[in-house]
């Protein structure tokens, strides 16, 4: 595989919110895979597009053109679980947008590698009337990898996935230590090389004071301000293809624990 380009678009996942800091700056398991793919791939150049809050129109519209024109090796793409979680959702033009996104992304002949979605209601039964939305996403993931052949993250089919650890505290986010894990898997399904994560370690269901601090501090404070916000001011964190300094060397796992996602 020619790898000397690699563009990433979509949403908070694939800026890297939570891993890092505002101040500092995220990375994310986009980065953090770009890292590694430049370590393999010496001279390698990448640019993220990824906008927290964005929903799969705004990436079609705002983010495939762009990526497109910079002629990527690589796409990675997070996008259409903030349509899910979105008072207006409609499912219809989610699956149009997430068609015409692949089918672009495709078209250019770049490899295409999409996030799948974790059934968020195994970890916060809060969201558990959204259910559904998560399944059906994951069926039309499915059904554009059978289609155009895209490699596919399902986080469901992550052991380590449903620890507390593995997400930041409010559980709609990944950790570092979550995006450390997905940039790992991600790596593996693109025949790389890497060292085995740290998993998170095994823990109980929150208890009855944590869930209401979770849900009047984290949860309900935004959802109030998801309603209330209008089109998100941010802009790209990585606009332009840049080199990359590669990740410094790690031994690789005695026991390769791949992904269960085909590709």
């Amino acid at each position: 595989m020619t790898m000397q380009r690699f563009v990433a678009i979509g949403d908070s996942m694939a800026e890297g919110l939570m891993d890092g800091s505002g101040k500092q700056g995220f990375r994310g398991w986009m980065d953090r895979l770009a890292e590694t793919l430049a370590a393999e791939y010496p001279g390698l150049t990448y640019a993220n597009l990824g906008v927290r809050g964005k929903k799969s129109g705004e990436v079609l519209d705002e983010q495939v053109g762009p990526a497109i024109a910079m002629r990527p090796d690589l796409i990675a793409v997070s996008a259409g679980v903030n349509d899910l979680i979105h008072p207006g959702f409609d499912v219809a033009t989610t699956v149009r947008n997430l068609t015409c996104i692949v089918d672009r992304l495709t078209g250019c002949g770049a490899t295409v590698i999409m996030l799948g979605c974790p059934h968020f209601d195994r970890l916060n039964p809060w969201v558990l009337p959204l259910a559904g939305r998560f399944r059906g996403f994951n069926r039309t993931i499915a059904d554009l990898q059978q289609q155009y052949g895209v490699l596919v993250l399902d986080l469901n089919h992550e052991p380590t996935a449903f620890r507390r650890g593995f997400w930041a505290p409010d559980r709609l986010h990944a950790s570092s230590l979550g995006h450390e894990i997905i940039a790992a898997r991600a790596a593996r399904m693109l025949d790389l090389s890497v060292g085995e994560p740290a998993p998170p370690p095994a823990d109980g269901r929150p208890g009855v004071v944590e869930e209401a601090r979770w849900l009047t501090g984290i949860l309900l404070p935004w959802l109030r301000g998801w309603r209330s916000a209008g089109p998100s001011p941010r802009k790209p964190k990585r606009s332009c293809l840049t080199p990359v300094v590669p990740a410094a060397p790690r031994p690789s796992a005695s026991v390769d624990n791949r992904s269960e996602a085909s590709r």
